[in-house]
């Protein structure tokens, strides 16, 4: 049984076989789930947290209570590149030893968009520019995103020192069972999920939490049609029956069907109100509205703007709105 401070408040609890850490977040979602595992080969970290002082000292205050020392991790998985899945993970890597693992499409993703150099507000707008200027981003809004990417989000994740690839249908070893690697593209890339069916546990990152996460990471994205590719994610986890999930946020669950058809229904709902929204050809720039509820309004820009692009891509994919191109812009119209 734990006993220490971190569990006293709850903070640090076992669950099955997995050690679950509420690592506190600097946004307005309270924590994210951090998992330390036992394997057959010392113990795996799952999605770290953010990299802030007060995390490395939870992780260290965690470790004490379970009972090992840093160099018992020989595994750290970020289930994908978003701060607070991957951000204290060159930190633990420096104590640790132990290597990063990213899914392949992610380690890609993260080059791209993330993992700058001294340049990085030039190299970041050069990485962005094409995507925005073709569905009307306002360009003030991409001038703050941009500071604000180098200056508070990119430090909260520095790149490790040795990141290794995973890959689609690969099997890591967990508590002393195989866990299937599974892609689950939309709220990023190169996410992944892990699935057991022995245990019938998964690990499903931001798929599902218990609060709404986004489907597309607009502008750091290559994904086509990020809506057709998580829905595709939902159906296939629509198979998978009865089960216990472990979230990225929030508390394991049971009703993942349930959660999974709500989940369906909201964004089928809000295609039909952007569907009846668009009057005549325009670009997802000039179609989306940002709620003004939220803070972080920089980045609620970019990711009502990404997902008003991500129905009105999946809409005209599926033939209910016309997409056509003026002047290196993608604009989308009724049908003629």
């Amino acid at each position: 049984m734990l006993r220490g401070e971190l569990s006293r408040q709850g903070i640090l609890y076992r669950e099955s076989d997995y050690f679950i850490l509420r690592v506190p977040m600097p946004y307005n979602m309270s924590n994210n789930n951090a998992y330390l595992i036992e394997t057959s080969d010392g113990w795996a970290a799952i999605d770290v947290g953010v990299d802030l002082p007060a995390n490395r000292e939870m992780w260290r205050m965690a470790l004490k209570e379970v009972g090992i020392p840093f160099s018992y991790i020989s595994k750290i998985y970020a289930t994908h590149c978003h701060p607070d899945h991957l951000g204290a993970a060159g930190w633990l890597q420096s104590r640790s030893g132990a290597p990063v693992f990213l899914l392949e499409q992610e380690i890609q993703r993260a080059k791209r968009f993330i993992f700058m150099g001294p340049d990085f507000e030039a190299d970041y707008f050069m990485a962005i520019k094409e995507e925005t200027d073709r569905h009307g981003f306002p360009e003030h809004i991409r001038k703050d995103l941009i500071t604000d990417w180098h200056r508070q989000v990119a430090p909260l994740y520095p790149q490790p020192a040795e990141i290794l690839p995973l890959k689609e249908g690969q099997t890591v070893d967990l508590a002393g069972d195989d866990f299937q690697v599974i892609q689950a593209p939309g709220h990023a890339d190169g996410q992944f999920i892990l699935w057991s069916p022995r245990r019938r546990h998964l690990f499903s990152a931001d798929v599902l939490a218990d609060s709404y996460l986004h489907f597309s990471d607009w502008p750091n994205t290559l994904l086509e049609n990020p809506l057709g590719s998580f829905l595709k994610v939902i159906d296939r986890l629509q198979t998978l029956g009865d089960i216990v999930v472990f979230p990225g946020h929030g508390p394991s669950f049971t009703d993942l069907g349930v959660r999974l058809t709500k989940l369906r229904r909201l964004h089928e709902r809000r295609m039909e109100k952007i569907l009846a929204g668009v009057k005549k050809p325009a670009t997802a720039g000039e179609i989306y509205s940002p709620r003004t509820d939220l803070p972080d309004q920089v980045h609620l820009h970019r990711l009502v703007l990404g997902e008003t692009l991500g129905y009105l891509t999946y809409l005209a994919d599926q033939g209910y709105l016309a997409r056509d191109y003026e002047r290196g812009q993608v604009l989308f119209g009724p049908l003629v």
